[in-house]
């Protein structure tokens, strides 16, 4: 739109990233709205603690499948190397058809035509660079089983969790009261575990959270960091507890 009519191209630019970001943040829109699929149920244990109750562990494990595209998958070898050429041109997209459709607008203020057609130009390229490398990101989820993990992404997580389940109930922790959550719709924006968030906020406001997924990868004992739009770090308490159980084998 930028090219015909910078001003309003330039409202759409601005007002389109906010919205994604602000839809990713509340998990309501009409990407999260297309990429849902049916209803989903978290399905939940408890087991008490031996004893009085000092503390609540939460083990989670997600038993939806992935339906993201190659690009979206991590790795643990060697960085992804198409999304790391994606997400440069893109951001150098958005930003070059934002800075032309300001430059045309106030070129055509000031009636210089030749400016105004060549930052018309940049901004058309642009949109159609920033168009071409957003629709696969945008996209991606609304192919349902691409290039999947399968039972990995997470049934083996939930076998993991049954099992400790089945274990523990013939001997429970002292003093530990023992939740085991399988939550539904993880890949379409942690949906059960919101509503499990949501429903027991009070309950598990200080309670430690395990989540186990893609226990399948290789030799990968735990994770200490995950990155999306940000680095989120394990707290160094927990990760003190991840070393020490995976030293025990």
């Amino acid at each position: 739109i930028a090219p015909i009519a910078p001003l309003l191209g330039f409202g759409g630019l601005v007002a389109s990233p906010i919205s994604l970001i602000s839809e990713a943040r509340t998990n309501r829109g009409p990407v999260t709205r297309l990429t849902r699929r049916g209803t989903s149920q978290n399905v939940i244990g408890i087991l008490p603690a031996r004893g009085e109750r000092k503390a609540r562990i939460v083990l989670m494990a997600h038993y939806d499948s992935v339906r993201v595209h190659g690009y979206m998958k991590p790795t643990q070898s060697k960085p992804n190397n198409t999304r790391r050429i994606l997400m440069p041109l893109l951001a150098l997209s958005y930003f070059t058809a934002t800075g032309s459709s300001l430059l045309r607008f106030f070129a055509r203020r000031q009636h210089r035509t030749k400016l105004a057609r060549r930052a018309g130009q940049a901004g058309g390229i642009a949109g159609a660079a920033l168009l071409t490398t957003a629709s696969p990101l945008l996209l991606g989820q609304l192919i349902p089983g691409f290039d999947g993990e399968g039972a990995n992404d997470n049934a083996s997580g939930v076998a993991v969790m049954l099992s400790l389940a089945e274990q523990l109930a013939h001997k429970p922790l002292e003093h530990v009261e023992l939740w085991f959550v399988a939550t539904g719709g993880e890949e379409t924006g942690l949906n059960g575990a919101r509503s499990l968030i949501q429903q027991h906020d009070k309950e598990l406001k200080d309670s430690y959270f395990f989540a186990i997924d893609t226990v399948g990868a290789g030799r990968i004992h735990y994770a200490t960091q995950e990155r999306y739009m940000r680095n989120t770090e394990v707290p160094h308490d927990m990760l003190e507890i991840l070393v020490a159980a995976s030293e025990k084998g």
